[in-house]
């Protein structure tokens, strides 16, 4: 088979073109297609990539429209200055009144945020992040202090804990999934293996609300050697507002961070 050279400028050409004409009709048809980018911060080369898309869009005829999310760094005060001294500041403008006014493009409402940080700031084993969200007055694009909220999210280590002993013979394990020394009740995975060799998993139990769990090993297995492990999302815990009673806001939707562990090999004869 020869190696053919593609053109890459036609290529694009004739993707825009056949494009243009299947928005063309659209548009007949009464449906405008668009495109809304969220530009979280100024940076420059952020900026000069969704410029990029605006134009792409423009060349084929599809609406596209630009929502501005400002972030800043800003010194705590107050109640704030015992969580921290520093804050992460995002702003999105009010949804409800026209973009000329100040308001958001297309009514963007800030529903929920995924935030990722490189080489900022190192791990944090136990602590937490707290959101503040500071809403806007019905109709005017005024902020609205009295329906602030809170909402702290709990980082705190994991780990898992196994035994094991012979009863009768039975090959029995017992151990413990526990997080900031409270116990954590989700599924743990049992692995086994023959001496040294590479461990395989053998069962899935589940461990109580107290975070202890059990598994009789089947007396068919000829497994020797067994670990435990475990991976746990991080999820809504009523537990974690109170321990936040001195935020100046009431607190809403506590959450304690996720993770991973793995116990200690434990040999069985």
């Amino acid at each position: 088979m020869t190696a053919r050279i593609l053109d890459g400028r036609a290529v694009s050409a004739a993707i825009r073109s056949e494009v243009a004409e299947r928005v063309r009709a659209l548009s007949d048809r009464g449906v405008v297609p668009g495109l809304a980018a969220v530009l979280v911060g100024d940076d420059p080369a952020s900026r000069i990539y969704v410029g990029s898309k605006h134009k792409a869009c423009a060349d084929v005829g599809i609406r596209s429209e630009q929502v501005d999310l400002p972030a800043y760094v800003t010194a705590t005060s107050g109640a704030q200055q015992a969580l921290g001294t520093s804050q992460l500041v995002f702003c999105l403008p009010p949804p409800d009144i026209p973009p000329a006014a100040g308001g958001a493009t297309f009514g963007a409402k800030f529903l929920t945020a995924d935030l990722t940080l490189r080489g900022v700031i190192g791990p944090v084993l136990q602590g937490a992040w707290v959101g503040f969200w500071l809403p806007w007055q019905p109709g005017n694009g005024q902020p609205n202090p009295a329906a602030a909220v809170a909402s702290p999210a709990a980082i705190a280590p994991g780990g898992i804990t196994l035994t094991g002993r012979k009863v009768r013979g039975v090959k029995r394990l017992a151990g413990r999934v526990t997080q900031g020394g409270a116990g954590v009740a989700t599924r743990v995975s049992v692995y086994g293996a023959v001496g040294r060799a590479v461990l395989r998993r053998i069962a899935v139990v589940s461990a109580k609300a107290n975070g202890t769990f059990t598994y009789a090993v089947p007396k068919r297995s000829r497994a020797t050697t067994f670990q435990a492990r475990v991976a746990v999302p991080a999820r809504a815990s009523a537990a974690v507002c109170p321990r936040f009673a001195t935020l100046p806001v009431p607190c809403v939707n506590g959450t304690l961070s996720g993770f991973g562990a793995r116990s200690r090999s434990v040999p069985i004869r």
